[in-house]
């Protein structure tokens, strides 16, 4: 079991989405939201990886026209 200070902006809140009704209990919001961190997180990861390949396939594409225009 987790329990947890969220500080009195962040309690507010998390018991006006209760109250409102928008969330069944606190526990509900707060996975939500450690839902929400791992999309994030593995957006991100995916987001990095995808650079790195990009990254890789312009430094070949240099490489590439540096050979073809070098002369001989």
């Amino acid at each position: 079991m987790i329990s947890a200070d969220l500080g009195k902006n962040l309690e507010s809140y998390v018991q006006e989405l209760v109250k409102d009704g928008r969330y069944g209990s606190k526990s509900e919001v707060l996975r939500e939201g450690i839902r929400l961190i791992q999309e994030r997180e593995t957006q991100q990861e995916a987001l990095k990886a995808l650079i790195c390949e990009v990254w890789q396939i312009l430094k070949q594409g240099e490489q590439h026209q540096q050979k073809t225009f070098l002369p001989i």
